[in-house]
């Protein structure tokens, strides 16, 4: 999912729903993951290059996680 937010809000918004999804299971019963790049860039910056950017990031946090 992406979305586009004002930034002074962006960082309390993606917790929010980061959490709202942790209550949340799979059809399985599985729990369901989720993780999150955030980039707070200027209004006219391209869009794709901040939805890269905030790819890059969400990647990055994965391999630091499972040590890849």
């Amino acid at each position: 999912m992406t979305f586009v937010c004002d930034a002074r809000i962006a960082l309390d918004l993606t917790v929010f729903y980061l959490r709202e999804l942790e209550k949340r299971t799979l059809s399985d019963n599985k729990p369901l993951y989720a993780r999150a790049g955030i980039a707070i860039v200027k209004s006219h910056y391209p869009f794709a290059r901040a939805y890269e950017l905030a790819k890059d990031f969400s990647e990055e946090c994965e391999r630091k996680n499972h040590g890849a």
